[in-house]
């Protein structure tokens, strides 16, 4: 029961960081969109961090033919995008704990 539990909070946890951090590096383009001046260090390093957060799916979720994921089921590809990333982790952690009991 505790591993639904920790997969659940460590996806939404997932979905939330992606949101909130597509949406800052949005603003802060936007803020810089008029001025058109170099982007800054931070700008990249959010835009890099979306990158990472958002692979595989939502770039997937990108090419797909349009109005597959218009409206509220734009939210389907980070949703699942979350829930792959924290299924692999927790494998992943579970994998190596078990395996340092064994030795």
């Amino acid at each position: 029961m505790r591993k639904p539990a920790v997969i659940l909070l460590a996806a939404t946890t997932h979905a939330a960081l992606s949101l909130g951090v597509f949406l800052l590096a949005f603003q802060k383009g936007m803020a810089r969109f008029d001025a058109g001046g170099p982007t800054p260090m931070i700008e990249q390093a959010l835009n890099i961090a979306v990158f990472v957060l958002h692979f595989p799916l939502v770039h997937l979720a990108q090419g797909a033919p349009r109005g597959w994921f218009s409206g509220l089921w734009g939210y389907v590809p980070i949703l699942a995008n979350s829930l792959l990333w924290t299924v692999m982790l927790v494998y992943v952690y579970f994998s190596l704990r078990g395996t340092r009991r064994a030795t």
